[in-house]
């Protein structure tokens, strides 16, 4: 990931918001939740690294799970990110 990525702040709070109120989620329905509590989209250009980067942070943990031939990953917060939530 680029070291040029800045997230908004909002993006930022809105995905540690969602993610604490669920055990854990994929990228396709962390968007549709977005989407539910805003009402606006947020694209997956902004979504995707903006996780990532959560991630590196230590705020998320991730895990995946086989799907046949595709494997999702999901995403869910880490101690630190529970802490970073409220």
């Amino acid at each position: 990931m680029s070291q040029l990525y800045t997230p908004d702040k909002k993006l930022l709070a809105i995905v540690l918001k969602l993610l604490d109120k669920e055990e854990k989620m994929h990228g396709y329905l962390l968007t549709q939740r977005f989407k539910s509590m805003v009402d606006v989209p947020v694209k997956e250009g902004a979504l995707y690294p903006t996780l990532y980067l959560l991630e590196a942070r230590g705020l998320l943990v991730t895990e995946t799970e086989d799907m046949g031939k595709r494997v999702r990953k999901y995403y869910s917060l880490s101690a630190a990110g529970k802490r970073a939530s409220e």
